[in-house]
């Protein structure tokens, strides 16, 4: 499979139409990869973590990491292979918002009818360079925990996002003090349970508004009883509406030509 393909020490971008349901077997590059799908989540997987990008979002993969990637829902993928060139390299995967401009500059690249020299690939290059250096690693983090409980309670939240249950109802769902599984939330996810708990709902509110549900219905789906309170959530997290959110442009919508692998 040529998602699969190695890729040389060169910057390539790619994107590719992916079906429900896809899962590529684990595997590693020699660049930093970044992945991001506007429509879709992904699901990258190694051997300490999942980590999952919602739509807009970015899944950074450090060089000779070994992961693995999962698509739910059918989306359309595009991916980075950016050599450091000697410059640091992320300590360990993360997820970030996807900069607008270089959402632009990868569906551009990754057109099978754009034929970019090397030098303007290079000015290209060094621009998405500079948009990556200014994201925040942290800024929409949904990493899974690893404890065996706190994960059960985290798919379970990830399955049903309406989910009305507390911190102590899960505790005692699992088997676990509430506060041991409070800590383990945050020590191996970055987030207190209630943050992991909000974005997990607005990560599955960013896929219904994709394919077209109304947001008021939305905002029921993933547990919220107040539409504007759903609505200013949202906005904080994501910096706009769910309306502007479902209106805004989805560039790279045309087929593209794989020229490297996830």
């Amino acid at each position: 499979m040529p998602w699969l393909a190695d890729v040389e020490h060169t910057f390539c971008v790619s994107s590719e139409q992916c079906g429900a349901n896809l899962l590529f077997a684990p595997h590693t590059h020699p660049t930093l990869q970044i992945m991001f799908s506007l429509e879709g989540v992904l699901t990258a997987s190694t051997t300490s973590s999942e980590w999952r990008a919602p739509p807009h979002s970015m899944v950074w993969i450090p060089p000779h990491r070994q992961h693995g990637l999962a698509v739910a829902r059918p989306c359309r993928v595009f991916c980075i292979h950016l050599p450091t060139d000697g410059q640091e390299e992320p300590d360990d995967c993360s997820v970030s918002p996807v900069p607008p401009l270089v959402i632009e500059l990868v569906a551009y690249l990754a057109r099978p009818d754009r034929s970019v020299d090397l030098a303007r690939q290079a000015c290209l290059k060094e621009v998405i360079r500079e948009e990556l250096r200014c994201v925040d690693p942290s800024a929409c983090r949904m990493q899974l925990p690893l404890d065996r409980r706190a994960a059960r309670v985290a798919r379970a939240i990830l399955a049903e996002p309406s989910n009305p249950r507390t911190l102590h109802e899960w505790a005692n769902e699992v088997g676990a003090c509430e506060r041991t599984l409070s800590r383990v939330f945050e020590r191996q996810t970055g987030l207190t349970f209630k943050k992991w708990q909000q974005r997990s709902r607005l990560l599955r509110a960013g896929e219904l508004l994709r394919q077209g549900t109304p947001v008021t219905e939305v905002a029921l789906m993933v547990g919220y009883e107040s539409v504007s309170a759903f609505i200013s959530i949202f906005r904080k997290e994501y910096g706009v509406t769910p309306g502007t959110f479902v209106t805004a442009p989805r560039r790279g919508s045309a087929e593209g030509r794989l020229v490297a692998s996830p």
